[in-house]
């Protein structure tokens, strides 16, 4: 983790492609410090974010002050960084009977100020939770007592978990855990607070940043999809071709319990919906031995979705389990114990994430921990199954190289849709797309489930959702329209389709059903916009394909013009 000093004179300007994103920073300390990290953090992250600072005050108290400010900003994103020092005061201003209640009076002026932010701006809300302070009042026994500091901090802490679950665009950052991490010493330093109330130490200020922009990034799409792992010293102890599958250490053998705790992660990752792969210089079928003999293995073959194993150079490997997922590299992440494997890998593919590990295999996994690489701002059920949808595209390509013909090849998979209007149902899966994909986004506007539950009430717009299977099983929900009603004509307001469908003619089964649809009902014209990021050049010249004509920035179809295109998906229903 780079120091302040490192990051405080970063410059936007080498940097190309920054997207510009507006911050609302509300403190109840001095935050000029926190405002230049989380400026010179985010560059690397593709954003230039401008942070409006608002002067330090009594959160709860003073917000309606400045509301108004807040709302003429037009924020992307309000952070609100609360410090345990000022909470701190605010308890010892409550009567010693009174202190049973603390958190709940704070707690309800907390709600206050957050239901009027969420209520007021369409803006995603970042809160942090507290690190904790030791009073040393009562020592261990505050851990008995309700009205003792600890136990006011902690109940804080549980309630705005809580509270992020009824409010869908509150989103926590976890100050508490970097404090587990690193070290209370890290947090504050008392010297800063009393003569500039500056509450966290200037060491910390590119942690809690990085920490705030980890959640950004995830609701902009940019996250981690995939686990490659190495196996020799990696998940297990030892060289399996050199000692044979009976002295690997796992388990209860040596050190074993290291690499079982290691696996036991990365189950944990697969079952939240991280693609686990592996990559190894073995030959397969040792490499696949231990997942199916050795009983102290907890990572079964089942659990991995795409397993190569073979004398060839691992970044050549990875590039095919790349192309085999059809994902970015900056949405991988190689773990290997090998410095010189790890040297290559990220010489050759600089966007893949290859953490250094410890030269201790005891430190792996604390250290993997720490480095919080699977941030993520949604979970629905489809992420559970999303290992198997894997496996089964893995399949699918392997297919694809017995048939040199594409058509043939995608006649072969029996493709089967059902198009349906979004509705309470499937509007999770449905936000979640929206703020996840990037190749296939022609316009980048990410929906919260909040946000398609305010478009599926209103009479102006309809969406659809397309869900997708073949032979092979199903793909899930991998599309989303949303459609804008005008006059005599429909605007494609937003267009998604996941990467796990490209290449299956799902964009001509969409078109050719909006152009129905637009018909029944009478309109003329098809509208659409492609507004171009990084990532999402593929589908520049889409609205060309289709006919669509370019008038000022935006494209155009007359439906009478508009021929179904040929589609080898047999639509099977609909609503």
């Amino acid at each position: 983790m780079k120091s302040f000093i490192d990051i405080k004179n970063k410059n936007g300007e080498e940097y190309n492609n920054l997207i510009k994103k507006n911050v609302a920073l509300i403190s109840d300390s001095t935050s000029q410090l926190l405002a230049i990290g989380l400026k010179s953090c985010s560059y690397e992250r593709g954003l230039d974010l401008k942070v409006f600072e608002f002067p330090y005050i009594k959160i709860q108290q003073g917000i309606d002050n400045i509301f108004a400010s807040v709302i003429n900003c037009s924020p992307d994103y309000v952070i609100i960084n609360y410090s345990t020092q000022k909470v701190l005061d605010q308890y010892y201003n409550f009567s010693a009977e009174d202190r049973t209640l603390f958190y709940k009076v704070w707690l309800t002026s907390c709600e206050k100020t957050l239901k009027a932010i969420k209520n007021n701006i369409d803006c995603q809300i970042l809160i942090n939770n507290l690190t904790e302070i030791d009073d040393s009042i009562f020592g261990n026994f505050a851990n008995k007592l309700r009205q003792s500091f600890k136990y006011q901090i902690r109940k804080i802490n549980l309630n705005l978990m809580e509270l992020s679950q009824d409010i869908s665009n509150l989103h926590i950052a976890d100050h508490l855990t970097l404090q587990y991490q690193y070290g209370s010493k890290i947090v504050s330093q008392p010297k800063f607070f009393y003569s500039s109330e500056i509450a966290f130490n200037i060491d910390f200020i590119p942690k809690i940043s990085s920490n705030f922009l980890d959640i950004i990034d995830a609701m902009n799409g940019r996250f981690k999809k995939c686990l490659i792992l190495d196996l020799d010293n990696t998940l297990w102890g030892g060289i399996i071709g050199d000692i044979g599958i009976e002295n690997i250490e796992i388990g209860g053998l040596g050190i074993g319990k290291v690499f079982s705790d290691i696996q036991r992660w990365a189950l944990e990752l697969k079952q939240r919906g991280i693609i686990l792969a592996i990559c190894s210089k073995n030959s397969e079928k040792l490499a696949k031995e231990p997942f199916i003999k050795h009983p102290d293995m907890i990572l079964k073959l089942d659990d991995i979705s795409v397993f190569i194993a073979n004398r060839m150079n691992k970044a050549e490997n990875i590039k095919s389990i790349k192309e085999t997922l059809n994902i970015g590299y900056d949405s991988m992440v190689f773990i290997d114990d090998n410095q010189s494997e790890r040297n290559i890998v990220s010489e050759i593919h600089p966007k893949i994430t290859v953490p250094n590990l410890p030269s201790d295999p005891s430190e792996y996994l604390t250290h993997l921990q720490k480095l919080n690489l699977f941030e993520t701002a949604s979970f629905t059920s489809t992420d559970i199954k999303r290992h198997k949808q894997y496996q089964q595209e893995y399949q699918r390509v392997k297919r694809k190289f017995n048939h040199k013909d594409e058509t043939e090849f995608l006649k072969s998979l029996g493709l089967t849709a059902k198009i349906n209007e979004l509705n309470d149902f499937n509007a999770p899966r449905a936000s979640q797309l929206l703020q996840r994909s990037n190749q296939f986004n022609l316009r980048t506007i990410r929906y919260s489930i909040n946000d398609l539950k305010k478009i599926i009430e209103s009479s102006h717009f309809i969406c659809f959702c397309v869900e997708l299977s073949d032979k092979f099983g199903s793909y899930g929900l991998i599309s989303v329209i949303i459609l804008q009603k005008k006059y005599n004509e429909l605007f494609i307001d937003n267009w998604v389709l996941s990467c796990r469908a490209f290449d299956r003619q799902v964009e001509l089964l969409t078109m050719n059903y909006i152009k129905s649809f637009a018909k029944a009902k009478d309109y003329k014209f098809i509208k659409g916009q492609y507004i171009p990021t990084s990532k999402n050049e593929m589908v520049k010249d889409i609205y060309k394909y289709f006919g669509f004509k370019s008038k000022n920035d935006f494209w155009r179809l007359n439906l009478k013009d508009y021929k179904n295109k040929n589609c080898e998906i047999l639509l099977t229903e609909h609503e």
